[in-house]
C-alpha cells in the first residue's frame, strides 16, 4: 500500500515536513530537479504545498549553485504562482544560465497576463531558446486572455439579448390577451 492510498498519512506527513519546511524544501526540490528538462512533478507538486507552508522558503534556492536546483524552484516558484513567487521569477529571468531563464520564463506564463510584461522583455533575452519560449508563452497568455474577454463579451451579449427578446416576446404575449 502507497502513501498516496491513506490520504490521513499523506496529511500527516505534509504537515510535519510543513513543520519543517526551512529543512525539507532543498531536499524536495533537489529530488525534483534531478529529471533532465522538466522537473518530477511529484516532487514540485510536495515542494509546492510545502512551500506554501512558509513563502520565501524556495526563493533562497534561485540563488543555489546548481542549475537543476535553481530551474526546479523556478518551476515550484511558478506553481505557487502568488506576487511575491512572480517578483522572484523576474529576477531570476535574468540567470546566467539560459535552462533557468527558460524555466522563469514558463512559471511566469502560469501567471497570465499580470507577467505580459516580464515575459515581453525576455522575447530580447541573448538565448534564442529563451526568446521563442518567451514567445510561445506569451501567445498561450494572450490567446487564454482573449478567450475570456471573448467569453465574458458573450456573456453580456447574450444576456442583454435575451432581456430584449424577453421583454419583446413578453409584449407580444400580453397583447395576444
Amino acid at each position: 500500500m502507497s502513501v498516496t492510498e491513506q490520504p490521513e498519512l499523506a496529511a500527516t506527513i505534509l504537515s510535519v515536513l510543513c513543520q519543517r519546511a526551512q529543512l525539507a524544501i532543498e531536499p524536495l526540490v533537489r529530488r525534483a530537479a534531478t529529471r533532465e528538462e522538466m522537473p518530477d512533478p511529484a516532487y514540485v507538486a510536495v515542494a509546492v504545498e510545502v512551500a506554501r507552508c512558509a513563502p520565501g522558503v524556495v526563493d533562497e534556492l534561485l540563488g543555489h549553485p546548481d542549475e537543476s536546483v535553481r530551474r526546479a524552484a523556478a518551476v515550484v516558484l511558478g506553481e505557487i504562482g502568488d506576487s511575491e513567487s512572480m517578483r522572484s521569477l523576474v529576477r531570476k529571468a535574468s540567470d546566467p544560465d539560459a535552462a533557468v531563464r527558460k524555466a522563469a520564463t514558463v512559471a511566469l506564463g502560469r501567471m497570465g497576463e499580470t507577467a505580459v510584461r516580464p515575459l515581453t522583455t525576455l522575447l530580447s533575452d541573448r538565448d534564442p531558446e529563451v526568446q521563442r519560449s518567451a514567445a510561445e508563452v506569451l501567445a498561450s497568455v494572450k490567446v487564454a486572455a482573449s478567450a475570456f474577454s471573448f467569453a465574458r463579451w458573450t456573456h453580456r451579449a447574450t444576456t442583454s439579448c435575451d432581456a430584449g427578446l424577453s421583454g419583446v416576446w413578453g409584449t407580444q404575449a400580453q397583447s395576444r390577451r
